[in-house]
């Protein structure tokens, strides 16, 4: 499974995300947490691009 979510989203960093995170949040119905989550990711994300230089 892990093999195919890296596949579809093209990063070993978000499949870990989608199945060690945001699957077990989703699995229990915990929309507003899996939300939380995904917001979070993102922040990161974006946080991190912030800080990479360009070269």
């Amino acid at each position: 499974m892990r093999n195919i979510a890296k596949d579809i989203l093209g990063s070993t960093e978000l499949a870990n995300f989608a199945i060690d995170e945001l699957l077990p949040l989703l699995t229990k119905g915990d929309i507003d947490e899996a939300n939380a989550a995904i917001n979070e990711n993102y922040m990161q994300f974006k946080k991190g691009l912030r800080n990479a230089t360009i070269s």
